[in-house]
């Protein structure tokens, strides 16, 4: 551990650097309060041992400088003849982790450091866990702004407390702590999918609508958010399948159209078949086969659209290059 000694008599600073020193601690020393400031400003120190009586700075003002400044890097200990209840609460107070009472022997001292020491090294722990919980939760807010869909997280409130920059996009909304659900634009069937996976029970519900939003198609699905093993809200993923739902369309106007075209020979082509069949021109061979050849006509037009069909397939299929 590396130590500083704050105390303007020399003959205690010099007996407790010893003592440490003799503990296995690096130790550096100051004579008053104004040295101890630039020491702590300057370097990193896990405990300080401060007199609480010095002239011009004193311990109090120490102790204040280091809790500012180092206060995530530096235990205080405060040192004084002053053995009451009262002192001991204005040290904590004002900030310092113990109270070391003068005179003391070798072993009061070096007990003290240990519990310091203790609480340094419990301090650098939760310095790494925090450390390691930010970097986790940074990474996982770069996988999530990283994914193409949009999520949203609501909790069991219907309230957002996360939302992704490609959400915020396709929603045209800046998520912000007390955004509610009604900004979030969701018509109503979006809202009823939301609010009845929040109001079922278990795990394995998973529901899905379509939204047209400005102009976009927003394929909106949900499902339950689970914190150990209890719903805590609802994760709703927006895709945004504009195109595919423009595709969808313009498929089923290609297909509506070429039901029409075929439609209409087909139809004809009964209806001739339907007055030779029924003898209506028996006798009358020219009249047959002239709607034979019509019937023909037609079926040869049927024969050439099929083959444009089948030659667009191959081409979408990329089996033709022209």
């Amino acid at each position: 551990m590396r130590l500083l000694v704050v105390d303007d008599e020399e003959g205690m600073r010099e007996g407790m650097r010893r003592i440490l020193e003799r503990a296995g601690h690096e130790v550096d020393t100051a004579d008053d309060g104004e040295a101890a400031l630039g020491l702590l400003a300057d370097r990193p120190y896990d405990v300080a041992l401060v007199d609480l009586k010095m002239p011009g700075v004193d311990g109090f003002q120490v102790t204040r400088f280091a809790n500012e400044r180092a206060a995530d890097r530096t235990v205080v200990v405060i040192v004084s003849a002053l053995a009451t209840v009262e002192a001991a609460v204005e040290v904590v107070r004002h900030g310092a982790f113990d109270f070391l009472v003068k005179p003391f022997v070798p072993a009061d001292l070096l007990a003290v450091v240990e519990r310091a020491s203790r609480q340094r090294r419990l301090m650098a722990e939760r310095e790494t866990y925090l450390s390691e919980l930010n970097s986790e939760r940074t990474l996982s807010r770069q996988l999530i702004d990283s994914l193409r869909d949009g999520v949203i997280v609501l909790n069991v409130k219907a309230r957002p407390v996360l939302m992704n920059t490609r959400a915020e996009y396709l929603l045209g909304v800046v998520f912000r702590e007390d955004l509610g659900l009604d900004e979030l634009r969701f018509d109503g069937p979006a809202r009823a999918m939301i609010e009845d996976v929040l109001a079922a029970h278990g795990g394995g519900e998973y529901h899905q609508v379509r939204l047209e939003h400005d102009g976009t198609v927003l394929d909106i699905r949900a499902t339950p958010w689970l914190r150990s093993g209890e719903k805590a809200g609802v994760i709703v993923q927006l895709g945004d399948v504009t195109e595919q739902a423009r595709t969808e369309s313009d498929k089923n106007r290609f297909i509506s159209m070429v039901a029409h075209e075929l439609t209409s020979p087909l139809a004809a082509i009964s209806s001739y078949l339907a007055i030779v069949l029924e003898g209506t021109l028996d006798g009358q061979p020219e009249r047959i086969k002239e709607i034979m050849g019509r019937s023909k006509a037609r079926a040869d037009a049927l024969l050439e659209l099929v083959k444009d069909l089948q030659y667009l397939n191959r081409r979408e299929a990329g089996r033709v290059t022209r």
